[in-house]
């Protein structure tokens, strides 16, 4: 982002010339909606804004209506968030368009090198192409906070929906476990860590919303957040920490036990990947299901009994039983109607 100096006001001989007034920066051209490769760190105070902006309150505080970046973007919903992290949807005035704002605070210690290191980690996730990850437009730092700016999209938060069927949950929550599983094959991290990062877009995928990978994020954290995830969409039931989790069957009994079992292993203790996650999902929505899903189970030996099987060897199939039957019974017809000729002829 491109910053310009105000000019100084003019030396007067009477008095003390003022301070130079600090710089502010402008607006950049617009980004496209595209991944992009990490972009440099982009420093922007919250100065004075352009003549006729509205005016962002002392230090940017963290609250609906607040602007900041030469009053180019404005809070508009806080979506969730943590001491160190919030999430909010805001207006991008330039543009004309909302997009969503992951801000994470990294003031105290060596600002500098936290925020690097930040969009560093961030901007691996650009390499991933799925539909579970919002496009990254920006990154900025505004007054020692680190802002990754991301495309919104129309959704609603994770707290807030529930599941139908047990089958729709895990199609939801599919593309978000492929999309992990492939940034941690990329050597990256996805910091599926909140609920409020993630949300449901209308056609019902989960996505992660609010893209920001911070130092502590791991993979291991990656998969126990895909299974509260589940879990959320499932009974509304959202687990957090290392220990194990209340199987969502427990609040909900109709749930299959297989995809209980996916919570309880992806958020609980045991080491399980995101690539063992997926297989789990995908095994649960695959249209052949197992015995355990008997209201719509297709087995592989129902399969085999309706689809014919093509004959391996040219040889003529053997003739069936009634075919048998009705030559036998034409041939004794046959050697009756003769005999009777044969008979006629001798009496007479």
């Amino acid at each position: 982002m491109r910053t310009e100096s105000e000019p100084t006001t003019a030396k007067s001989p009477e008095t003390k010339p003022p301070r130079a007034a600090a710089p502010r920066p402008r607006p950049g051209p617009a980004t496209p909606l595209r991944p992009m490769p990490v972009p440099p760190v982009a420093r922007v105070e919250s100065g004075p804004p352009a003549p006729g902006a509205e005016t962002a309150p002392p230090g940017w505080e963290m609250m609906p209506g607040s602007v900041f970046a030469a009053g180019r973007y404005r809070l508009l919903e806080r979506c969730g968030g943590s001491a160190e992290t919030e999430f909010w949807r805001a207006h991008d005035t330039t543009l004309a368009r909302d997009v969503a704002l992951t801000v994470a605070d990294l003031r105290g210690g060596d600002t500098s090198k936290g925020i690097a290191d930040f969009f560093a980690r961030t901007g691996r996730l650009s390499r991933v192409r799925s539909e579970a990850l919002t496009p990254i437009l920006d990154m900025i730092e505004v007054d020692g906070r680190a802002v990754v700016v991301a495309q919104w999209q129309a959704s609603r938060p994770l707290d807030r929906t529930r599941a139908a069927r047990p089958s729709d949950a895990a199609v939801s929550v599919t593309a978000l476990a492929r999309m992990v599983r492939d940034a941690h094959r990329d050597g990256g991290v996805v910091a599926v860590d909140e609920p409020g990062r993630v949300r449901v877009t209308d056609g019902g995928i989960t996505y992660l919303a609010f893209p920001g990978v911070p130092a502590h994020a791991t993979a291991r954290q990656d998969v126990r957040g895909l299974g509260a995830v589940l879990s959320e969409l499932l009974a509304g039931m959202h687990h957090t920490g290392p220990g194990r989790p209340l199987p969502p069957s427990a609040a909900r009994p109709d749930l299959p036990a297989a995809l209980s079992g996916v919570v309880v292993r992806a958020a609980g203790p045991a080491e399980v990947t995101a690539a063992e996650v997926v297989a789990a999902l995908e095994a649960v929505t695959s249209p052949v299901i197992g015995p355990e899903f008997p209201s719509d189970a297709t087995t592989p030996e129902a399969v085999d009994a309706a689809v014919p099987v093509a004959a391996e060897s040219a040889d003529p199939a053997p003739w069936p039983t009634w075919v048998w039957v009705a030559l036998g019974t034409t041939l004794l017809v046959v050697l009756a109607t003769i005999g009777w000729f044969v008979g006629v002829a001798l009496l007479s």
